[in-house]
């Protein structure tokens, strides 16, 4: 074997020449493993995306919200309204608070000074509320931050007409709180239109509350039998402006897709500096490796087909959750084309670093407020005015739900959470009559307790109302 010396050469040459050799080894080596390096993190970035197949938009975008002409957005008149709200002065706000929470009357001196103050923002919104859409931002410009802070604008304004509400019958014109109970109602249809998760929930909480005030109204001995018919009519007509639930989904998934395209770690670090509930990538070089956002926009649009697949669906017919975020399509047969089977969907979606931190399982949140506007807030109620319709003609509530048909109501509402097509519960009690829903375990518990007042902090079994005859008020002597 040769040798890269002479055997006559001088001992300090060759000494020399292997320090060279193992020099360019201390170069060579560095450079390999840099490169080993390299491809292994190309590899596993390529590999995590490899997971997550890009399916792109399960749905066509451009045919989802077309631009919305200004003279048919509720919304710019909603917020010409709140900018004429009075906010109570700190020096009153103490008073004005206690007179509130006692509800109205002719002598809460405070709350009477602000109802009046703010009619010219009472009357502005509810001339909004006559609209026929509705539309925060147009489609272009849709992303997280344009939505959230403009979620809840309204929900003062749905307070004081409440109030208005309560004036109007307690001075003898029940009749003239139709046209506010309209307003109130069209106002949780409208600001649920073309919205995401939380701004769909806050246009439900709106429709609750009037609710809850229908139901007290409709109580007056004042309240006529037409009174109550046109009632319902504005009820049935305003749950029509509710979306299906499936637009709800695609908006968010379309302010998800902007956020995901507008993000970038720069911002993230400029914006929460200190902040430890953001996304937890720690540097470019990890946010790079774990192909951030882009994986995260795939993941969505996976989670996004999941939720299309069945958010239409009744309730009884849905498949449970998995983890509160997907569908468990498994459950019912479903075999998915072309994306992601729920589990793997789990496993993909808990690794995802901006997902989880803006978004959180909302869809089990969603779900259970939507069934609950079905059950109580829409079904149940048109019930509770349609028997008190019927208490005004015959001086008794029905004894059975079937005879409002077809005088009152053309059908009977769907109880959502019934295994089966089933309508809510209807019976007469001592003192009036209850309808109900069989609420989250399914099962009819007999309506002894329908209401959060009466289950007292207790898990409540049945969720409906309670009809009582008319009757005046309880006279409650003003406090010195």
């Amino acid at each position: 074997m040769q040798n890269d010396w002479n055997e006559g050469e001088p001992l300090e040459w060759r000494k020399r020449s292997l320090r060279s050799r193992l020099r360019r080894w201390h170069f060579v080596v560095p450079s390999i493993l840099f490169v080993l390096l390299l491809l292994s993190a190309v590899g596993y970035r390529h590999w995590r995306l490899s997971r997550v197949p890009d399916i792109g938009d399960r749905f066509p975008v451009s045919e989802i919200f077309k631009p919305l002409p200004d003279e048919e957005n509720a919304f710019l008149l909603f917020a010409e309204a709140h900018t004429l709200l009075k906010e109570v002065a700190e020096a009153d706000s103490e008073q004005y608070l206690d007179e509130e929470l006692d509800g109205w009357d002719s002598t809460a001196t405070l709350l009477n000074k602000y109802l009046e103050l703010n009619r010219p923002a009472l009357e502005k919104w509810r001339e909004a509320t006559e609209k026929e859409n509705h539309q925060i931002v147009p489609i272009a410009d849709v992303s997280v931050e344009s939505l959230l802070h403009k979620a809840q604008a309204n929900r003062e304004l749905v307070r004081w007409c409440q109030m208005e509400i309560e004036r109007l019958t307690q001075t003898g014109k029940p009749a003239d709180a139709i046209p506010w109970f309209r307003a109130s109602f069209r106002c949780g249809g409208l600001v649920s239109r073309n919205a995401p998760f939380l701004n769909r929930i806050v246009g439900m909480s709106y429709f609750a509350t009037s609710a809850s005030s229908a139901h007290k109204w409709a109580q007056h001995p004042e309240v006529t039998r037409d009174d109550l018919l046109d009632l319902l009519a504005v009820v049935q007509a305003a749950a029509g402006l509710m979306e299906k639930p499936s637009t709800t989904i695609k908006m968010d998934y379309l302010t998800s897709r902007q956020y995901f395209a507008e993000w970038s770690y720069d911002d993230m670090k400029r914006q929460h500096p200190n902040a430890t509930n953001v996304p937890q990538l720690r540097s470019k070089l990890e946010t790079w490796l774990l192909a951030e956002p882009e994986y995260s926009r795939r993941v969505n649009a996976h989670v996004t087909a999941n939720h299309l697949a069945f958010i239409d669906d009744p309730r009884r017919k849905r498949p449970p959750l998995l983890d509160g975020r997907v569908f468990d399509e498994p459950a019912v047969g479903v075999t998915p084309t072309g994306r992601l089977p729920a589990d793997k969907l789990i496993e993909v979606l808990k690794d995802s670093k901006l997902i989880e931190w803006k978004t959180g399982a909302f869809l089990a949140s969603f779900l259970d407020s939507m069934d609950r506007q079905r059950a109580r807030w829409y079904g149940c109620l048109q019930v509770a005015l349609a028997g008190q319709a019927y208490f005004r003609d015959r001086g008794e509530f029905p004894k059975r739900l079937a005879d409002l048909q077809p005088d009152y109501l053309s059908s009977l509402p769907d109880d959502p959470y019934s295994p089966q097509p089933t309508p809510v519960i209807y019976r007469r009690t001592d003192d009036g009559a209850v309808v109900y829903s069989r609420f989250d375990n399914e099962i009819d518990d007999g309506g002894t307790i329908v209401t959060f007042d009466e289950a007292r902090g207790a898990d409540l079994l049945d969720f409906g109302f309670r009809l009582r005859p008319p009757q005046e008020p309880p006279v409650v002597a003003p406090v010195p």
